[in-house]
């Protein structure tokens, strides 16, 4: 985490840094919010229309709230 602390004067390390930091911040809510539906016994159902989501999503996107279909709604 030093490194990307580390202030080199590129304006692109200073987008490349901001880009990193949003996206772990969307990785650890993502898994929060996995997390949270496994305390609450709703993991593994579309938060959208309450359908099981497919263990093969799953195994492949751990942190999924949709089905496939509610989460092509979603994108738009």
């Amino acid at each position: 985490m030093t490194e990307l602390n580390a202030d080199t004067g590129d304006p692109s390390e200073a987008h490349n840094r901001a880009a990193l930091q949003v996206a772990a911040r969307r990785n650890i809510e993502q898994i929060t919010g996995a997390l949270s539906r496994i305390s609450d016994g709703t993991y593994g159902a579309c938060t959208k229309c309450h359908q099981n989501i497919p263990a093969e999503r799953l195994e492949i996107l751990p942190h999924a709230q949709f089905c496939v279909s509610c989460q092509a709604k979603h994108n738009g």
